[in-house]
Protein backbone atom coordinates (compact mmCIF):
# COMPACT_ATOMS: atom_id res chain seq x y z
CA UNK A 1 0.00 0.00 0.00
CA UNK A 2 1.90 3.08 -1.25
CA UNK A 3 1.62 6.39 1.21
CA UNK A 4 2.23 9.65 -0.70
CA UNK A 5 2.71 12.40 0.94
CA UNK A 6 0.32 15.42 -0.47
CA UNK A 7 -1.11 19.30 -0.48
CA UNK A 8 -4.21 20.12 -1.99
CA UNK A 9 -4.10 22.28 -5.18
CA UNK A 10 -6.60 22.64 -8.11
CA UNK A 11 -5.31 21.04 -10.54
CA UNK A 12 -6.75 21.53 -14.02
CA UNK A 13 -6.09 19.59 -17.16
CA UNK A 14 -3.92 21.79 -19.81
CA UNK A 15 -3.94 21.28 -23.66
CA UNK A 16 -0.75 19.04 -23.49
CA UNK A 17 -2.29 17.48 -20.77
CA UNK A 18 -5.05 16.14 -22.84
CA UNK A 19 -3.62 13.70 -24.72
CA UNK A 20 -4.45 10.61 -25.82
CA UNK A 21 -3.84 7.62 -23.29
CA UNK A 22 -2.83 3.82 -24.12
CA UNK A 23 -6.33 1.56 -24.53
CA UNK A 24 -6.13 -1.15 -22.23
CA UNK A 25 -8.97 -3.36 -21.74
CA UNK A 26 -9.42 -1.73 -17.97
CA UNK A 27 -9.93 1.51 -19.35
CA UNK A 28 -13.57 1.17 -19.88
CA UNK A 29 -14.49 -0.57 -16.44
CA UNK A 30 -15.43 1.36 -13.98
CA UNK A 31 -13.02 0.98 -11.25
CA UNK A 32 -13.38 1.46 -7.21
CA UNK A 33 -10.70 2.28 -5.50
CA UNK A 34 -10.91 3.31 -1.84
CA UNK A 35 -7.92 5.34 -0.10
CA UNK A 36 -7.52 6.31 3.50
CA UNK A 37 -6.51 10.48 3.99
CA UNK A 38 -5.22 11.70 7.06
CA UNK A 39 -4.79 15.75 6.69
CA UNK A 40 -4.86 19.44 7.99
CA UNK A 41 -7.49 21.66 6.91
CA UNK A 42 -6.78 25.68 6.93
CA UNK A 43 -8.67 28.26 4.79
CA UNK A 44 -7.03 30.33 2.54
CA UNK A 45 -6.35 33.61 2.34
CA UNK A 46 -9.56 35.91 2.44
CA UNK A 47 -8.13 37.61 -0.36
CA UNK A 48 -8.39 34.76 -2.74
CA UNK A 49 -11.57 33.39 -0.90
CA UNK A 50 -12.93 36.60 -1.80
CA UNK A 51 -12.51 36.30 -5.35
CA UNK A 52 -13.78 32.70 -5.49
CA UNK A 53 -16.94 33.67 -3.83
CA UNK A 54 -17.62 36.69 -7.11
CA UNK A 55 -17.09 34.37 -9.28
CA UNK A 56 -18.89 31.61 -8.06
CA UNK A 57 -20.98 32.49 -4.72
CA UNK A 58 -21.45 29.51 -2.90
CA UNK A 59 -17.76 28.10 -2.84
CA UNK A 60 -14.41 28.58 -0.36
CA UNK A 61 -10.84 27.46 -0.82
CA UNK A 62 -9.28 25.23 1.90
CA UNK A 63 -6.06 23.98 1.98
CA UNK A 64 -5.59 20.23 2.22
CA UNK A 65 -2.37 18.84 3.22
CA UNK A 66 -1.47 15.26 5.16
CA UNK A 67 -0.66 12.23 4.08
CA UNK A 68 -2.86 9.61 1.88
CA UNK A 69 -2.58 6.11 1.77
CA UNK A 70 -4.37 3.60 -1.11
CA UNK A 71 -3.94 0.88 -3.26
CA UNK A 72 -1.37 0.04 -5.85
CA UNK A 73 -0.82 1.94 -9.03
CA UNK A 74 -2.66 0.30 -12.01
CA UNK A 75 -0.41 -0.03 -15.40
CA UNK A 76 -1.54 3.15 -16.50
CA UNK A 77 0.73 4.11 -13.55
CA UNK A 78 -2.30 5.44 -12.02
CA UNK A 79 -5.40 3.82 -9.78
CA UNK A 80 -8.01 6.58 -10.58
CA UNK A 81 -7.79 10.03 -13.08
CA UNK A 82 -9.05 11.99 -10.56
CA UNK A 83 -10.69 12.67 -6.59
CA UNK A 84 -13.45 13.62 -6.38
CA UNK A 85 -13.61 14.96 -2.21
CA UNK A 86 -17.28 16.10 -0.75
CA UNK A 87 -16.48 17.51 2.39
CA UNK A 88 -18.89 19.32 5.43
CA UNK A 89 -17.75 22.09 7.21
CA UNK A 90 -18.55 22.15 10.99
CA UNK A 91 -18.85 25.45 12.97
CA UNK A 92 -16.64 24.47 15.99
CA UNK A 93 -17.56 27.50 18.29
CA UNK A 94 -21.39 26.98 17.22
CA UNK A 95 -20.74 23.45 17.94
CA UNK A 96 -19.60 23.89 21.62
CA UNK A 97 -22.22 26.92 22.16
CA UNK A 98 -24.56 24.03 21.54
CA UNK A 99 -23.25 21.10 24.14
CA UNK A 100 -23.03 24.09 26.76
CA UNK A 101 -26.77 24.89 26.17
CA UNK A 102 -27.06 20.77 26.41
CA UNK A 103 -25.19 20.44 29.67
CA UNK A 104 -26.64 23.56 31.24
CA UNK A 105 -30.42 21.81 30.02
CA UNK A 106 -29.26 18.39 32.26
CA UNK A 107 -28.02 20.24 35.25
CA UNK A 108 -31.08 22.84 35.63
CA UNK A 109 -33.56 19.64 35.39
CA UNK A 110 -31.61 17.38 37.62
CA UNK A 111 -32.07 20.68 39.99
CA UNK A 112 -35.62 20.40 39.93
CA UNK A 113 -35.81 16.87 40.09
CA UNK A 114 -33.82 17.59 43.27
CA UNK A 115 -36.46 19.82 44.71
CA UNK A 116 -38.95 17.55 43.39
CA UNK A 117 -37.69 14.45 45.57
CA UNK A 118 -37.30 16.39 48.31
CA UNK A 119 -41.09 17.34 47.99
CA UNK A 120 -42.03 13.66 47.75
CA UNK A 121 -39.83 12.71 50.73
CA UNK A 122 -41.50 14.96 52.64
CA UNK A 123 -45.29 13.77 51.37
CA UNK A 124 -43.73 9.85 53.02
CA UNK A 125 -42.04 10.94 55.55
CA UNK A 126 -43.56 8.04 57.75
CA UNK A 127 -43.36 4.70 57.62
CA UNK A 128 -46.87 4.26 56.49
CA UNK A 129 -46.16 6.53 53.77
CA UNK A 130 -43.07 5.14 52.57
CA UNK A 131 -44.19 1.64 52.39
CA UNK A 132 -46.89 2.98 49.82
CA UNK A 133 -43.98 3.35 47.65
CA UNK A 134 -42.75 1.58 45.27
CA UNK A 135 -38.93 0.36 45.29
CA UNK A 136 -38.71 -0.57 41.53
CA UNK A 137 -39.90 2.69 40.61
CA UNK A 138 -37.73 4.55 41.94
CA UNK A 139 -34.72 2.03 41.19
CA UNK A 140 -35.60 2.21 37.81
CA UNK A 141 -35.08 6.21 37.91
CA UNK A 142 -31.79 5.71 40.06
CA UNK A 143 -30.47 3.79 37.23
CA UNK A 144 -31.52 5.79 34.54
CA UNK A 145 -29.53 8.49 36.37
CA UNK A 146 -26.80 6.74 36.86
CA UNK A 147 -26.36 6.27 33.12
CA UNK A 148 -26.94 9.48 32.48
CA UNK A 149 -23.91 10.69 35.03
CA UNK A 150 -21.81 8.11 33.23
CA UNK A 151 -22.30 8.85 29.73
CA UNK A 152 -21.80 12.57 30.64
CA UNK A 153 -18.49 12.12 32.58
CA UNK A 154 -17.05 10.12 29.37
CA UNK A 155 -18.36 13.05 26.69
CA UNK A 156 -16.67 15.35 29.32
CA UNK A 157 -13.50 13.17 29.55
CA UNK A 158 -13.81 12.61 25.56
CA UNK A 159 -14.17 16.42 24.64
CA UNK A 160 -11.33 17.78 26.83
CA UNK A 161 -12.05 21.50 25.99
CA UNK A 162 -15.82 20.69 27.24
CA UNK A 163 -14.65 19.15 30.27
CA UNK A 164 -16.46 21.58 32.76
CA UNK A 165 -18.98 21.83 31.32
CA UNK A 166 -20.47 18.06 31.38
CA UNK A 167 -18.74 17.14 34.44
CA UNK A 168 -20.93 19.72 35.93
CA UNK A 169 -23.61 17.99 34.45
CA UNK A 170 -22.10 14.11 36.04
CA UNK A 171 -21.94 16.04 39.15
CA UNK A 172 -25.79 17.40 39.62
CA UNK A 173 -26.75 13.62 38.41
CA UNK A 174 -24.70 12.06 41.28
CA UNK A 175 -26.32 14.26 43.30
CA UNK A 176 -29.52 12.97 42.20
CA UNK A 177 -28.53 9.22 41.81
CA UNK A 178 -26.45 8.91 44.76
CA UNK A 179 -28.20 11.23 47.75
CA UNK A 180 -30.70 11.59 47.25
CA UNK A 181 -32.68 8.44 45.40
CA UNK A 182 -30.38 5.70 46.97
CA UNK A 183 -31.22 7.51 50.07
CA UNK A 184 -35.16 7.54 49.16
CA UNK A 185 -34.73 3.74 48.15
CA UNK A 186 -33.16 2.74 51.71
CA UNK A 187 -36.28 4.69 53.29
CA UNK A 188 -38.53 2.74 51.66
CA UNK A 189 -36.94 -0.93 51.99
CA UNK A 190 -36.62 -0.20 55.75
CA UNK A 191 -40.45 0.84 55.66
CA UNK A 192 -42.13 -2.41 53.63
CA UNK A 193 -39.48 -4.61 55.89
CA UNK A 194 -39.23 -3.40 60.04
CA UNK A 195 -37.71 -4.76 62.31
CA UNK A 196 -39.25 -8.19 63.79
CA UNK A 197 -38.96 -8.73 67.65
CA UNK A 198 -35.77 -10.50 68.05
CA UNK A 199 -34.56 -9.69 64.73
CA UNK A 200 -30.68 -8.40 64.97
CA UNK A 201 -29.22 -5.70 63.38
CA UNK A 202 -26.41 -8.04 61.38
CA UNK A 203 -29.89 -9.68 59.50
CA UNK A 204 -30.52 -6.41 58.65
CA UNK A 205 -27.34 -5.12 57.59
CA UNK A 206 -26.60 -8.58 55.83
CA UNK A 207 -29.88 -8.21 53.81
CA UNK A 208 -29.27 -4.54 52.87
CA UNK A 209 -25.79 -5.35 51.32
CA UNK A 210 -27.82 -7.94 49.04
CA UNK A 211 -30.01 -5.18 47.98
CA UNK A 212 -26.97 -2.81 47.07
CA UNK A 213 -25.54 -6.19 45.56
CA UNK A 214 -28.60 -5.91 43.21
CA UNK A 215 -28.71 -2.58 42.35
CA UNK A 216 -25.14 -2.36 41.40
CA UNK A 217 -25.24 -5.21 39.73
CA UNK A 218 -28.53 -4.38 37.95
CA UNK A 219 -26.25 -1.25 36.76
CA UNK A 220 -23.33 -2.85 35.59
CA UNK A 221 -25.47 -5.63 33.74
CA UNK A 222 -27.56 -3.14 32.02
CA UNK A 223 -24.08 -1.09 30.55
CA UNK A 224 -23.05 -4.34 29.09
CA UNK A 225 -26.72 -4.87 27.54
CA UNK A 226 -26.73 -1.58 26.35
CA UNK A 227 -23.36 -1.70 24.71
CA UNK A 228 -24.73 -4.89 22.68
CA UNK A 229 -28.17 -3.29 22.00
CA UNK A 230 -26.58 -0.01 20.99
CA UNK A 231 -28.49 -0.31 17.65
CA UNK A 232 -32.38 -0.41 19.25
CA UNK A 233 -31.62 2.34 21.40
CA UNK A 234 -35.27 3.55 20.90
CA UNK A 235 -37.05 0.39 21.93
CA UNK A 236 -34.65 0.58 24.77
CA UNK A 237 -35.23 3.76 25.83
CA UNK A 238 -39.08 3.17 25.64
CA UNK A 239 -38.93 0.14 28.26
CA UNK A 240 -36.78 2.28 30.75
CA UNK A 241 -39.44 5.11 30.85
CA UNK A 242 -42.11 2.87 31.76
CA UNK A 243 -41.13 3.64 35.56
CA UNK A 244 -44.35 4.32 36.61
CA UNK A 245 -45.95 1.32 36.02
CA UNK A 246 -44.33 -0.98 38.68
CA UNK A 247 -46.38 1.91 41.03
CA UNK A 248 -49.60 1.99 39.26
CA UNK A 249 -49.19 -2.26 39.92
CA UNK A 250 -48.08 -1.59 43.85
CA UNK A 251 -51.43 0.53 43.81
CA UNK A 252 -53.89 -1.96 42.57
CA UNK A 253 -52.69 -4.95 44.53
CA UNK A 254 -52.20 -3.00 48.01
CA UNK A 255 -54.92 -0.59 47.50
CA UNK A 256 -52.74 2.02 48.41
CA UNK A 257 -54.34 5.86 49.01
CA UNK A 258 -52.12 8.57 47.71
CA UNK A 259 -48.62 7.37 47.79
CA UNK A 260 -46.99 9.94 45.46
CA UNK A 261 -47.51 13.69 45.54
CA UNK A 262 -49.32 14.87 42.51
CA UNK A 263 -46.28 17.48 41.75
CA UNK A 264 -43.91 14.54 42.15
CA UNK A 265 -45.97 12.63 39.31
CA UNK A 266 -46.08 16.16 37.03
CA UNK A 267 -42.70 17.30 37.79
CA UNK A 268 -41.03 13.91 37.08
CA UNK A 269 -42.71 12.93 33.97
CA UNK A 270 -41.37 16.53 32.94
CA UNK A 271 -38.12 16.36 33.46
CA UNK A 272 -37.05 13.35 32.59
CA UNK A 273 -39.05 13.87 28.64
CA UNK A 274 -36.45 16.52 28.38
CA UNK A 275 -33.04 14.96 27.15
CA UNK A 276 -34.82 12.20 24.47
CA UNK A 277 -36.89 15.10 23.34
CA UNK A 278 -33.70 17.26 22.66
CA UNK A 279 -31.58 14.18 21.16
CA UNK A 280 -34.18 12.85 19.14
CA UNK A 281 -36.80 16.04 18.90
CA UNK A 282 -34.34 19.05 18.29
CA UNK A 283 -33.36 19.27 14.60
CA UNK A 284 -29.97 21.43 16.31
CA UNK A 285 -29.20 18.66 18.97
CA UNK A 286 -25.38 18.95 19.34
CA UNK A 287 -25.14 15.42 18.43
CA UNK A 288 -26.46 15.55 15.43
CA UNK A 289 -28.88 12.81 15.43
CA UNK A 290 -31.25 13.26 12.91
CA UNK A 291 -34.80 13.75 14.12
CA UNK A 292 -37.58 11.42 14.60
CA UNK A 293 -41.01 13.67 15.94
CA UNK A 294 -43.14 10.06 15.19
CA UNK A 295 -40.88 8.35 17.98
CA UNK A 296 -40.92 11.54 20.68
CA UNK A 297 -44.55 11.89 20.10
CA UNK A 298 -45.11 8.23 21.19
CA UNK A 299 -42.55 8.51 24.01
CA UNK A 300 -44.46 11.16 25.17
CA UNK A 301 -47.83 9.68 24.90
CA UNK A 302 -46.61 6.61 26.52
CA UNK A 303 -45.07 7.91 29.69
CA UNK A 304 -48.23 11.24 29.78
CA UNK A 305 -50.51 7.92 29.84
CA UNK A 306 -48.79 6.66 32.73
CA UNK A 307 -49.18 9.85 35.05
CA UNK A 308 -52.58 10.28 33.99
CA UNK A 309 -53.61 6.79 35.82
CA UNK A 310 -51.32 7.63 38.51
CA UNK A 311 -53.07 11.33 39.14
CA UNK A 312 -56.73 9.21 38.88
CA UNK A 313 -55.53 6.72 41.36
CA UNK A 314 -54.27 9.90 43.40
CA UNK A 315 -57.93 11.51 43.66
CA UNK A 316 -60.83 8.38 42.41
CA UNK A 317 -58.72 5.40 44.24
CA UNK A 318 -56.30 3.31 43.45
CA UNK A 319 -58.79 0.62 41.46
CA UNK A 320 -60.99 3.09 40.11
CA UNK A 321 -60.60 1.36 36.64
CA UNK A 322 -61.10 -2.15 37.98
CA UNK A 323 -65.12 -3.44 37.76
CA UNK A 324 -66.61 -4.05 41.11
CA UNK A 325 -67.44 -6.96 40.08
CA UNK A 326 -63.47 -8.67 39.81
CA UNK A 327 -62.46 -6.58 43.33
CA UNK A 328 -62.32 -8.50 46.83
CA UNK A 329 -64.15 -8.03 49.22
CA UNK A 330 -63.12 -4.84 51.03
CA UNK A 331 -63.71 -4.36 54.49
CA UNK A 332 -65.95 -1.26 55.84
CA UNK A 333 -64.73 0.70 58.50
CA UNK A 334 -68.02 2.43 59.17
CA UNK A 335 -69.94 -1.05 60.44
CA UNK A 336 -72.73 -0.41 62.79
CA UNK A 337 -71.85 -1.54 65.97
CA UNK A 338 -74.54 -1.20 68.73
CA UNK A 339 -72.60 -1.86 71.58
CA UNK A 340 -71.09 1.43 71.99
CA UNK A 341 -74.43 2.82 71.82
CA UNK A 342 -75.13 2.68 75.45
CA UNK A 343 -71.44 3.41 77.11
CA UNK A 344 -69.70 6.28 76.49
CA UNK A 345 -66.34 5.64 74.87
CA UNK A 346 -63.33 7.72 74.39
CA UNK A 347 -61.14 7.94 71.15
CA UNK A 348 -57.81 6.97 72.30
CA UNK A 349 -56.10 9.02 69.48
CA UNK A 350 -57.45 12.31 70.68
CA UNK A 351 -59.25 11.61 74.02
CA UNK A 352 -62.62 12.79 73.29
CA UNK A 353 -65.90 11.37 73.52
CA UNK A 354 -67.12 9.67 70.64
CA UNK A 355 -71.16 10.59 70.06
CA UNK A 356 -73.14 7.11 68.32
CA UNK A 357 -76.05 8.96 68.65
CA UNK A 358 -74.74 11.30 64.59
CA UNK A 359 -74.34 10.27 61.18
CA UNK A 360 -72.09 6.38 61.67
CA UNK A 361 -69.54 8.06 58.89
CA UNK A 362 -68.70 10.38 61.95
CA UNK A 363 -66.69 7.27 63.66
CA UNK A 364 -64.40 4.07 62.38
CA UNK A 365 -64.41 0.46 63.80
CA UNK A 366 -61.84 -1.57 63.31
CA UNK A 367 -61.57 -5.13 62.80
CA UNK A 368 -60.41 -5.44 66.25
CA UNK A 369 -63.62 -4.05 67.66
CA UNK A 370 -62.17 -0.76 68.54
CA UNK A 371 -63.79 2.92 67.67
CA UNK A 372 -62.42 6.32 67.25
CA UNK A 373 -63.08 9.42 65.06
CA UNK A 374 -63.16 8.97 61.63
CA UNK A 375 -61.01 11.79 60.71
CA UNK A 376 -58.93 10.58 63.97
CA UNK A 377 -58.24 7.13 62.42
CA UNK A 378 -57.54 8.27 59.02
CA UNK A 379 -54.64 10.61 59.95
CA UNK A 380 -53.31 7.52 62.40
CA UNK A 381 -53.31 5.39 59.53
CA UNK A 382 -51.45 7.91 57.20
CA UNK A 383 -48.93 7.10 59.57
CA UNK A 384 -49.28 3.58 60.70
CA UNK A 385 -51.55 1.00 59.70
CA UNK A 386 -51.65 -0.97 62.90
CA UNK A 387 -54.89 -0.11 66.07
CA UNK A 388 -54.14 2.36 68.42
CA UNK A 389 -55.27 0.19 70.81
CA UNK A 390 -54.01 -3.19 70.74
CA UNK A 391 -51.57 -2.57 67.35
CA UNK A 392 -52.64 -5.19 65.16
CA UNK A 393 -52.29 -4.65 61.56
CA UNK A 394 -55.26 -2.78 59.57
CA UNK A 395 -56.39 -3.45 56.24
CA UNK A 396 -56.75 -0.48 53.82
CA UNK A 397 -59.30 1.89 54.51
Amino acid sequence: MPIGVFSSQVLQESIQDKRPRKKSLTNDIEKHCHIEIAAQVSQISSRQNAIILLIDGNHELYHLEGLMEGPAMDGDGECFPSILLNATSLNTEAYYNKAVNYTLMVTFMSFLQVLLLIRQMEHSNTQSGAAKVSILMIGQQAIMDAYLCLLNLTAGILVESLFNAFATAAFFKFVVFSIFEMRYLLAIWKASRPLQNGESWEIMRRELSVLYSRFYGILLGGILLLYHLHNFLRPVIFIMYSFWIPQIVTNVIRDTRKPLHPYYIIGMSVTRLAIPFYIFGCPSNFLRIEVDNYWCICLGVFLGLQSLILLLQHYFGSRWFIPRQMLPEKYCYYRKFESYASQATDCVICMTTIDFTENSNRYMVTPCDHCFHSVCLQRWMDIKMECPTCRRALPPA
